[in-house]
């Protein structure tokens, strides 16, 4: 048995990790370090600052001639009353005719030549054309559409024009106020389509650009919105529902500068929850919860007292301008009821004398008398007045508000620029409760048809893949794993929906988990019209006959013209290679949101996450100091305040932060500066990391001057090396059009071999005006940065051998590969493994991006613990079939002034490693082998590298024997750090209280199979008179058989009788904390402790630090006595709030700053009497409508 005193002997000669060949140094960097410079950071960022204003003006202007051609082509259009047929590219029927035939069904659709293009995300595009798409509610070949449709046409020229004079516009649109949107360039429509869920039929497509917030925000100011449900008794059945849609969609048009409150009132006032009880901010999580909250309280009873309800109304609005809160602009009470007894003139005379506040009033059902006063109430408050009889009219009669609350902006003419927060294209999945229960009964599929005995081999193939996008890409086969359990019993079924989530994941291909991410600059377009002939219907003698024409005024809105900016043009601005490695920019709104952060993590898996738009900087940045959850900083509150105040500064400040999905912490001090992004609402901030961020090493080939003086060829030669792929070192001239370099690399060769020996480029320049790509255009720092990183690398692999850099031999470790990566974005390596081709980029992905990846950001901060150290790694949760990645930062200058040029590393076989360390255990008189000791090698974050058991690599230790990990936290061994993420995903189980089948009354059955038999009818009947706009509807109704509470129904013979009914689960954005572990500063010695198991048993154990790495060797005597070990899972767990927390994170008034335009009132605007009327259906959409309310009622039955 080993004693202690010869545990503590052999740990002082405790097993060397090095390997010949890690103390390499490329001293052909450290020859140049006087040409290390200390940087001006406040000149850095105004210099990037510029750049981004710059940039986001050529979009304003290229808006700005959208608008303009749109009121000229409009104004000199001659309208064609009889107009019955107009050819023009649909989006929903293009076809590429080199790839097939249109369907066989159909009469409108059309060829179009479509090629990916980079400006779009690689969609399939034609740039010699614009398509339209028009709204599933609005009648494509109604004379109205087809005139505007008609007319917008010629705003092709001026798209083409504007992508001409700036070639790195993206998507360009002129969105009609009659419901269509014109694009540039033309291509497919997309809607949303979930491959890995149980129903693979695609979203229904719901698309309307007028309650988009680009067009919203657009066409009307800012607005402060009562919303006032009538609950009385006689809004019962069918007209409580239609109400509930009607304030739905009230809210759906809402934006984060708007605010609202929602009353319930019949014969008193009631609000929607605890928390609601004011004017919120109508944020995506106020307006959810709204939502929630509303459909479980609404109880109809009583009488509605109008009064009461008006005048509770008019104090609301009335304190928030006394109090100069909410928006400071528009202000609205949307009322909804079945109609009203009085008038209540005398009130509104009283309450609202000037009609400052304006009234919009909803009518519920067809059959109602009360119709004059509520129309009386609209009309005499600069309001609108709606019928609304059934679901398929509640979206297109909401909308009727937006126009009325535009009047003011378009009587005054003035051109006004809005900025939308981040957000992404419609037809990227969100994740929504219906969703997630989709893809939860994919995998329960899975689990029940390997219950049964379908799944024979340990791994199954998915089969729910998109099969083109895989086979295009060659990718390999994906696979659910079966964890070796061949027959899961019925009662213990459950016990695997754990790692349904990881599951999910699994079927997700890695193209799918990366969303591009936009914002929208959009501004008004006016109808030059002043005045319009109305044809209005009178009753005659029992007879609905049309009066003569009558001119009248009018205030329109033609529509919103608007292009989309990718977020990731805007970081280009910023170029991560100019602020060096672990500094970053990032952007925030008006409202202290952000439009891009290092930290913003808006995808769950591969769907959005419901908030992702809305997440604050106070949510990214945290302070090194932050102990509880929600608290914030006073200096990061105070930069947070200066940005959306458009001030400039400066502030230092120590933070935490994370590397690795959250489970390596790093505390650093930072230094923020920041300015305002003149003409928007934006602001802007460069985060430079200290000591090291300050100082930049500037050495560079001077390829002007030298441009014959070298074959620069030669130092790319070969393929043993990669350039970052999102780093643009030259712009190409056919980056217009579809002529793309199917590589950077290729790209770079080809650049070097054509055309840098003519001199056929020219350097990048940050100017007023959108850059001219006629010749190749190359951003010179960064180039000539690249050429001398490459020479200076070039012997890196003859550097390798001659150091013996072994594959294998007997007192070695195998080494799979060496690598360096420098800070110009280039990347070498010797692993041949890696260097198939250049668009295999897939093998080399945890390397390619230098400064960015995270092997390199963690060198460069443990530079600072120890500059002689090697960090090492594993893949977290291995099991032991994988490579250890060693790396170590190298940095060049004098004294103070050092800054990180390179990073070089090490890859090992990882069962190599591991047998390696055993061996020169031994060799060390520590045999790890020995039952009576554990070994365990763990890194700085208490991550075990290396134990006895080959599956508890890449495990947390605490995973392990927490007991003990709490025991070298007390030791100060390790410090334990709490971590908030404000962005996180819980997953909550709805349990059920019996597993028996629902009981249903004979009314429900009826209704279930009334439903049915309407559902075909109505598809049957659409199919024969509007081809096939419902198929997807009515696939989307066949696909799912469910019950009530939305499980699978396997009552029928076609299913699993036998199976069990699993709990369901919701998704829903939380926040989570997680408690993080660094290792503390050891000194090289060994360190014995006892652990104290319980009062009967106690054991000895031994620490030293394994010099020049980041590892921790662990010796634990087993011999003593048999302790229980308490094991605790590394994952971050739910905060869970008290009431008044969680009405705090609803009614918190954030710093903002209010937009800078506000358009409420216009004196001519009483001279514009339309003010609604009540709705009528044609009979021939009778059928048309009733679909349409089925597949509404549908969705929100699935949604809500």
């Amino acid at each position: 048995m080993l004693t202690t005193k010869v545990l503590e002997g052999t740990l002082v000669n405790a097993p060397n990790l090095e390997v010949r060949g890690q103390k390499t140094r490329f001293r052909n960097f450290r020859n140049h370090a006087s040409e290390v410079k200390q940087i001006d950071p406040t000149k850095l960022m105004e210099d990037m600052r510029k750049s981004v204003v710059n940039m986001l003006n050529w979009k304003r202007d290229a808006v700005q001639r959208i608008a303009e051609e749109c009121e000229k082509i409009s104004s000199h259009y001659n309208y064609e009353k009889e107009i019955e047929y107009y050819s023009y590219y649909n989006m929903k029927y293009i076809y590429d005719d080199r790839y097939g035939e249109p369907p066989t069904n159909s009469y409108n659709w059309k060829p179009l030549q479509l090629s990916p293009h980079p400006n779009f995300e690689d969609s399939l595009v034609n740039l010699d054309h614009s398509a339209v798409h028009v709204p599933i509610n609005v009648y494509e070949k109604a004379s109205d559409i087809l005139n505007d449709i008609k007319w917008s046409e010629d705003l092709t020229e001026i798209f083409k024009e504007n992508f001409a004079n700036d070639p790195s516009l993206s998507w360009q649109f002129f969105g009609s106020a009659r419901g269509f949107i014109r694009i540039y360039p033309s291509t497919k429509w997309k809607v949303s389509h979930d491959t890995h869920g149980h129903s693979k039929a695609p979203t229904p497509d719901l698309y309307d650009c007028r309650v988009r917030q680009w067009y919203i925000q657009a066409a009307a100011s800012p607005k402060d919105v009562v919303i006032l449900l009538d609950t009385s008794g006689s809004m019962t059945g069918l007209r409580r529902h239609i109400a509930l849609n009607v304030v739905f969609s009230i809210l759906d048009t809402l934006n984060e500068n708007d605010f609202v409150i929602v009353l319930m009132f019949s014969n008193e006032i009631k609000y929607v929850s605890e928390c609601l009880t004011k004017m919120v901010q109508a944020t995506k999580r106020n307006i959810i919860e709204i939502k929630e909250r509303l459909e479980e309280s609404i109880k109809t009873a009583d009488i509605a007292n109008f009064t009461l309800s008006f005048i509770n109304s008019f104090d609301i609005l009335s304190s928030l301008t006394s109090e100069r809160k909410g928006a400071q602009c528009n202000q609205a009470i949307m009322l909804i009821t079945d109609g009203a007894p009085d008038t209540y003139e005398a009130m509104f005379k009283q309450y609202n004398p000037e009609s400052l506040v304006r009234v919009f009033t909803y009518v519920i059902g067809r059959e109602v008398t009360q119709i004059t006063e509520v129309y009386w109430m609209a009309c005499n408050n600069r309001g609108y007045y709606a019928q609304v009889a059934n679901l398929a009219e509640v979206r297109e009669q909401v909308q009727n508000y937006i126009p009325v609350m535009s009047r003011p902006l378009v009587l005054s003419n003035s051109r006004i620029y809005e900025w939308t927060p981040v957000y992404t294209a419609i037809s990227e999945i969100q994740l929504t409760e219906w969703i997630w229960g989709e893809r939860v009964k994919a995998i329960k599929t899975w689990l029940m048809q390997h219950n049964r005995g379908y799944v024979l081999d340990n791994m199954e193939p998915v089969d729910n893949i998109n099969e083109e996008k895989r086979e295009a890409d060659n990718e390999e086969e994906s696979y659910v794993e079966n964890r070796g359990d061949e027959d899961v019993p019925l009662n213990t079924i459950d016990m695997k929906m754990f790692n349904i989530e990881l599951e999910m994941y699994k079927r997700i291909p890695d193209y799918k988990k990366k969303i591009p991410l936009m914002i929208t600059v959009s501004a008004p377009v006016f109808d030059q019209r002043t005045h319009i002939n109305v044809t209005r219907k009178f009753l005659y003698k029992n007879v609905y006959k049309d009066s003569e024409p009558e001119p009248t005024r009018i205030a329109n809105l033609l529509g919103v013209a608007g292009v989309d900016v990718p977020i990731k043009e805007i970081e280009k601005m910023a170029p991560k290679y100019k602020i060096g490695v672990n500094g970053y920019s990032f952007m925030v709104t008006n409202n202290g949101k952000i439009l891009y952060h290092q930290d913003f993590r808006p995808i769950f898996q591969d769907m959005l996450k419901p908030f992702y738009s809305q997440v604050d900087i106070n949510e990214v940045e945290m302070s090194n100091n932050t102990e509880n959850p929600r608290h914030v900083d006073s200096i990061l509150e105070q930069i947070r305040l200066d940005m959306i105040n458009g001030t400039r500064g400066s502030k230092r400040m120590t933070v935490k932060s994370t590397f690795d999905s959250m489970k390596r912490p790093i505390s650093r001090v930072q230094h923020y500066f920041y300015g305002k992004v003149d003409n928007t609402p934006f602001g802007f901030a460069l985060v430079l990391p200290e000591p090291y961020g300050s100082f930049r090493f500037e050495a560079q080939i001077d390829l002007k001057n030298n441009i014959r003086a070298d074959n620069y060829t030669k130092y790319f030669s070969g393929t043993h090396w990669r350039i970052h792929p999102d780093w643009v070192y030259c712009d190409s001239p056919n980056m217009i059009s579809d002529i793309v370099s199917p590589t950077p690399e290729e790209a770079l060769v080809q650049f070097f071999n054509n055309e840098m020996p003519k001199n056929q480029f020219i350097w990048r320049t940050n100017g007023i005006n959108p850059p001219r790509f006629d010749n190749f255009t190359c951003d010179k720092e960064l180039l000539q940065s690249l050429i001398f990183d490459a020479i200076k690398t070039h012997n890196f692999e003859h550097c390798s051998e001659s150091h013996k850099f072994k594959r294998r031999d007997d007192k070695s470790i195998d080494i799979v590969n060496a690598f360096i990566s420098t800070r110009s974005g280039l990347t070498r390596f010797t692993n041949p493994h890696y260097s198939y081709e250049f668009k295999n980029r897939t093998e080399y992905n945890n390397l390619a991006l230098s400064i960015d990846e995270v092997y390199y950001r963690r060198a460069v901060d443990y530079f600072y613990v120890d500059n002689q150290a090697f960090v090492y790694s594993v893949p977290f949760d291995n099991g032991g079939n994988t490579i250890v990645t060693a790396s170590q930062a190298i940095f060049v200058g004098n004294g103070k002034m050092n800054t990180p040029v390179a990073v070089v590393g090490i890859q090992y076989n990882y069962t190599s490693f591991y047998s390696t360390f055993f061996r020169r255990a031994r060799e060390s008189q520590l045999n790890c082998d020995s039952p009576e000791i554990d070994c365990y090698v763990l890194d700085n974050n208490g991550f075990i590298v290396i134990a006895e058991d080959l599956k508890h690599s890449g495990i947390f230790f605490g995973e392990i024997d927490d007991d003990l990990l709490q025991d070298l936290v007390r030791t100060s061994i390790y410090r334990k750090m709490k971590h908030f993420d404000y962005q996180a995903i819980c997953i909550d189980t709805i349990h059920k209280s019996s597993f028996s089948m629902p009981l249903f009354t004979p009314f429900d059955n009826l209704r279930r199979i009334f439903g049915w038999f309407i559902s075909k009818l109505t598809a049957t009947y659409l199919g024969m008179f509007y081809d096939s706009w419902m198929a997807n509807a009515n696939e989307m109704m066949e696909s799912s058989d469910t019950t009530e509470n939305g499980d699978v129904d396997y009552s029928s013979e076609s299913q699993y009788p036998t199976e069990p009914r699993f709990n369901r689960s919701r998704p829903k954005q939380c926040d989570k904390e997680v408690e993080l572990y660094e290792l503390n500063h050891l000194a090289n010695k060994t360190l014995h402790y006892i652990h104290v198991c319980s009062e009967q048993c106690s054991r000895n154990y031994y620490v030293q630090r394994i010099a020049h790495s980041n590892l921790l060797l662990l010796v634990l005597d087993t011999t003593a006595c048999k302790c229980s070990v308490n094991t605790n899972k590394f994952e971050s767990k739910p905060i869970v709030y008290n009431k008044d927390e969680l009405c705090q994170l609803y009614q918190f008034d954030s710093e903002r700053k209010r937009p800078s335009s506000c358009f409420n009132y216009h004196p001519n605007e009483s001279e514009v009497k339309l003010c609604g009327g009540c709705g009528q259906l044609k009979p021939i959409f009778l059928l048309h409508i009733v679909s349409l309310g089925l597949l509404i009622m549908k969705c929100v039955g699935r949604f809500f």
